[in-house]
């Protein structure tokens, strides 16, 4: 969960359509993380992973964005 202290990374997973396939944009070490490959006024979707030594969590609720 986040901001517990059980994860060592994460994994944040984006696609460009609702029915794409999510690809690995970044693996932050805190719970911050700035897109900076995104289109504007595209429309992007985005789910987390926690990852430890255990290895990888089921992902975040996806959320949708649309790039500024």
């Amino acid at each position: 969960a986040a901001g517990d202290a059980s994860e060592d990374s994460y994994d944040i997973k984006r696609k460009s359509s609702a029915t794409g396939t999510y690809a690995s944009v970044g693996l932050p070490t805190t719970e911050s993380f700035i897109d900076t490959t995104v289109v504007a006024s595209t429309t992007y979707w985005y789910r987390v992973f926690a990852k430890n030594t255990n290895g990888t969590s089921i992902g975040s609720n996806v959320i949708s964005v649309v790039a500024q």
